[in-house]
């Protein structure tokens, strides 16, 4: 193995030791498992497709690379004389499942972020515009801020996320998470915008396709594509559309850190943000 490749985080369950077309098939995953290496080319998709659609065909597509290869060969690793292969390939079936669920539980928690996200803001909202807030007053859950308080929000400049409730709401989720308020922020901001801007992602990291690393790399390197602070246009989402199901092509296909890489080449094609903002932004 190359230093590049050792360097590199595993791709997912169906990483093997080898490379190309036999890795990718040594074992079938159950439905939701990447095909991760080896998988044919994917047909650029058109970009009015819909999030279920494309997530649906590369979903497919993945499984099938994996159906055509044939079954796993734990034999290649200790020898057909080992007494130890059916041991190998029941640790590595249940590693396969492992990651499968760790990549379900990763978009959950997103979806729990995002609820946490309104229940603050609705509360944020109450407590910094009382008077004018059009919210709600019962005790149904919230499902984002109401069309009235969005407007006196966005007229007097002020967010509920400046509110004390937000703000409290947020050291609750550290605590919780065992981690800082600054990292929270984060993963707030990241659930957010992958839920909202990239649907089809999400949905890969649902089925278990794609490793949250990936997804979180899709949204990262993808905020050059709009222009920060301002919410999409028609044609900045059509185009990030575009960006998305070029990069889950080859999310499919490399490992995290690997991908990433791609990204940063790959969003020179749809960036809107010039190279010297982006430069000064990323200082």
């Amino acid at each position: 193995m190359s230093t590049n490749e050792a360097d590199d985080e595993v791709q997912g369950p169906d990483f093997r030791p080898d490379s190309g077309l036999e890795s990718a098939a040594m074992h079938p995953p159950e439905p939701g498992v990447s095909a991760a290496f080896g998988a044919e080319e994917t047909p650029e998709l058109a970009a009015d497709s819909t999030a279920d659609s494309t997530a649906e065909t590369l979903h497919e597509k993945a499984e099938e690379a994996v159906r055509k290869a044939g079954p796993r060969r734990p034999y290649r690793v200790f020898g057909r004389d080992s007494h130890h292969v059916d041991a190998l390939d029941e640790r590595i079936t249940a590693l396969e499942e492992n990651e499968r669920k760790l990549r379900e539980f990763s978009a959950e928690r997103m979806k729990i972020y995002s609820d946490i996200i309104d229940l603050a803001e609705y509360e944020g909202s109450r407590e910094l515009f009382p008077k004018e807030s059009t919210l709600r007053s019962d005790a149904a859950p919230p499902t984002g801020l109401e069309a009235g308080a969005v407007a006196v929000l966005q007229a007097s400049g002020g967010s509920p996320r400046d509110s004390l409730a937000f703000r409290a709401v947020r050291a609750e989720v550290a605590a919780a998470t065992g981690v800082t308020e600054q990292t929270v922020d984060k993963h707030f901001f990241q659930a957010v915008g992958l839920m909202s801007q990239y649907p089809e992602t999400f949905s890969m990291l649902e089925r278990g396709d794609v490793s949250l690393q990936h997804a979180n790399a899709i949204h990262d390197v993808g905020l050059d594509v709009g222009i920060p602070g301002l919410e999409d246009t028609p044609q900045i989402a059509a185009t990030r559309r575009a960006y998305e199901e070029d990069a889950l092509v080859q999310a499919i296909r490399m490992a995290p850190n690997r991908f990433r890489h791609y990204l940063k080449s790959l969003v020179e094609q749809y960036a809107l943000v010039s190279l010297d903002v982006r430069n000064a932004r990323a200082m």
